[in-house]
């Protein structure tokens, strides 16, 4: 990043920022402003409160690109560089931009992407790019969008706006180059960062881009940034970036047992959930007081067969053990309540002939009896 560095809110949206995800999520924000003719001071709803999506939910939509001399630009629209007095602020300005959103249920800010080299385009540029978005028909598509989350509000304010292009785009950006996409939205601390606003951050957008390098490159540590407490259940869905992770009730259910059954083995203190390694999530962690605090980490996976949950499980465990150069642990555990075949039992017994300095076990677990059914 060679630019200023600013930092900015985005809405929150369950489908990776690719097409608008309804109501959920949004922020219920009211807000006062001034009424020009009177003086006075009027309540008015934030644009998504009002609408219904935000127009950034359109961000990483990838079919939306344009080309421009070989390069693919992706047009899109960021609150944070409109206002009410002045829809051409910073209008021809380069800045490296850091983007966060709101977690409700977890009432916690997250960044979810970083942007070097984003332009803030003027009414003519933006024009042109609307013009594209009309003749491959993406236009149609936003609006169709918007008619399959069933929000005929959103839609009307898109034909309204068809002719103001100011109000539809407003920045541009190289989408292949440009754009850093986190696979794990990374929580920000509250006393590190704390606002609500749609406005763009400068001051403390420096400190918030140390944190996150620190993140990035953070080797697992217990204690430090995991949680001893069960996990709590506020969604269907995880949004990542670079693709929307469901994660069903069964999942986390299976996990707050799982963590419980480690703890009274182990002891509170010494299992935690959600500790981070390298800007990734570990679904649970034990260390062995028995052991000089050896460590094994735990991937939960709830899918339909074993063999598609040792598929998903077991790179996610050998990055978080292993990337880039260093071994946090050796023990890698995949728990499931699925019940393995023999060809399962032949293959995790063949996987571990080739794991080098690895083992990977899986374990059968029943949450409502609270007990190991198999180990393998």
């Amino acid at each position: 990043m060679g630019n200023p560095l600013r930092l900015a809110r985005i809405c929150w949206n369950d489908n990776g920022w690719e097409r608008p995800s309804g109501l959920e999520g949004k922020s219920d924000g009211i807000y006062s402003i001034v009424n020009k003719e009177t003086g006075l001071k009027v309540k008015k709803k934030n644009f998504e409160n009002e609408w219904g999506f935000g127009l950034e939910e359109w961000l990483l939509n990838k079919r939306m690109l344009i080309e421009e001399n070989g390069e693919l630009f992706k047009y899109s629209f960021i609150e944070a560089f409109n206002t009410e007095k002045n829809h051409n602020l910073h209008v021809g300005e380069i800045f490296d931009l850091l983007l966060y959103t709101y977690n409700k249920w977890e009432k916690r800010f997250i960044l979810i992407c970083e942007i070097s080299g984003l332009e803030v385009i003027d009414e003519i540029t933006a024009k042109t790019a609307l013009n594209t978005f009309k003749t491959k028909n993406w236009f149609e598509e936003m609006k169709e969008d918007l008619s399959d989350i069933k929000n005929p509000k959103g839609r009307s304010y898109l034909t309204k706006n068809k002719n103001k292009p100011k109000q539809l785009l407003n920045v541009r950006f190289n989408f292949m180059k440009s754009i850093t996409i986190f696979d794990e939205p990374i929580k920000l601390p509250l006393n590190l960062f704390n606002n609500y606003r749609y406005i763009l951050f400068d001051k403390i957008a420096p400190k918030v881009n140390v944190f996150l390098k620190t993140k990035q490159i953070q080797r697992y540590k217990f204690g430090f940034n995991g949680t001893t407490e069960e996990i709590p259940i506020p969604k269907k869905t995880r949004t990542g970036l670079r693709r929307t992770i469901t994660i069903s009730y069964d999942h986390i259910a299976l996990q707050n047992a799982f963590l419980t059954f480690l703890q009274k083995k182990y002891g509170i203190n010494n299992v935690e959930a959600e500790g981070y390694t390298n800007g990734r999530r570990i679904d649970l962690i034990s260390r062995d007081p028995n052991k000089s605090n050896e460590l094994t980490f735990y991937e939960i996976k709830v899918l339909p067969k074993l063999r598609m949950c040792i598929r998903e499980s077991l790179g996610q465990l050998i990055e978080y053990s292993l990337y880039p150069n260093v071994q946090e642990t050796k023990k890698l555990v995949l728990v499931s309540n699925v019940q393995a075949s023999a060809e399962d039992k032949k293959y995790i017994n063949h996987l571990n002939k080739y794991l080098n300095g690895l083992t990977f076990e899986y374990i059968q677990f029943d949450k409502d009896k609270m007990k190991i059914i198999e180990r393998i």
